[in-house]
């Protein structure tokens, strides 16, 4: 698990950081174009499967990340081939490359809270039951796997649950009241098992939690 948190002294983003991440799992690490003749276009991704798991508090990474995976494969063309003119044969190419590309990317998204988060980690692990991840493998040999998981905005949601646990104390306790509620706890269980049934790596980004003097 790696942790990711907003600096002040850097102006990046971790959105931008982790589309980066998420064009370089998903890209093949090379592609044969047809101009008319075949041409072979080294990309220096994974040709893996990827998840990203966003809240209702952030905005959706889809189109961002579909230009830039397109805009990547196309200076990787530039690059190889030299001065090139995208027909509409090319670009048509390219589509389905983008197409295959964000075929193998799974996009939950969900309320900034504990239980939401563990609905959408189970439901990874489930879809695994179905159908298997990608050419990976685990250490002992079964085929099917995730190669990441990045969770965006994970600890939107710590305020909110603190909240509501404050409100709760003020209450009178009803016996089974709060016996079935999803915790931080769980949530972090649900991740190990994302890490060892899925052989993923997982990545949370947090917002930093500033203190006001």
């Amino acid at each position: 698990m790696r942790y990711l948190q907003r600096s002040k002294a850097k102006v990046i983003g971790k959105t931008t950081l982790l589309l980066f991440l998420l064009m370089t799992t998903l890209l093949p690490s090379h592609s044969t174009l047809h101009y008319p003749n075949p041409i072979q276009i080294d990309l220096g991704g994974r040709n893996a499967h990827a998840a990203f798991i966003y809240t209702t508090s952030h905005p959706n990474p889809l189109p961002v990340l579909e230009r830039r995976i397109r805009e990547n494969i196309r200076v990787a063309i530039i690059t190889q081939v030299g001065h090139i003119a995208f027909t509409p044969e090319l670009e048509g190419q390219i589509d389905k490359l983008v197409r295959q590309c964000l075929g193998r990317l799974s996009v939950i998204r969900c309320k900034p809270r504990w239980k939401e988060w563990s609905l959408a980690f189970k439901s990874l692990l489930e879809a695994r039951q179905i159908e298997s991840y990608g050419p990976r493998r685990d250490m002992e040999g079964e085929a099917g796997g995730m190669d990441l998981v990045i969770c965006d905005g994970f600890g939107d949601g710590f305020w909110a649950e603190r909240w509501n646990d404050e409100n709760t104390k003020s209450r009178p306790k009803v016996k089974g009241l709060r016996g079935g509620e999803v915790t931080m706890g769980d949530v972090i269980d649900d991740i190990g098992r994302l890490r060892k049934d899925l052989g993923a790596v997982v990545i949370l980004s947090v917002q930093g939690l500033w203190v006001s003097f």
